[in-house]
């Protein structure tokens, strides 16, 4: 998907609505990313506005994205979970990472998931070696 909005940015607008392989691109990513697979509207001025936001933020959703979909937690709730400071996390978009930092500051348990990420259980597993040795 990163691959696809570097292609779709790197064009030049006009170029893309006069295209129609790269308009159904741009309204596909966009569709995707910013309105979770519902139809996006397809007049020019929406699509120009759709081909800015991708310029702007759409290597970095879709590379949220793919973390999204590579993770290996499995959380124990469904749904979003209000955390102490304001903070709210969805089971449906955490990733790894987030639940990773997350478990180092205290701020979730093991008993918040089904199923670790495999960063944390990797990094248990080094700590305990190293208070045997």
């Amino acid at each position: 998907m990163v691959n696809e909005v570097n292609k779709i940015i790197r064009l030049e607008f006009n170029s893309i609505i006069a295209d129609g392989p790269n308009t159904m691109l741009l309204l596909g990513l966009y569709s995707k990313l910013y309105l979770n697979g519902q139809a996006p509207r397809t007049c020019k001025a929406q699509m120009f506005k759709y081909f800015n936001e991708l310029k702007r933020t759409g290597i970095m959703k879709a590379e949220t994205k793919q973390k999204i979909k590579e993770r290996t937690l499995v959380p124990n709730w469904n749904g979003k979970k209000y955390l102490r400071g304001g903070a709210i996390i969805d089971s449906n978009t955490i990733t790894d990472e987030q639940a990773f930092n997350l478990l180092d500051k205290e701020v979730l348990d093991k008993k918040d998931f089904k199923t670790l990420p495999k960063k944390k259980v990797e990094k248990k597993e080094v700590k305990k070696a190293d208070k045997k040795a």
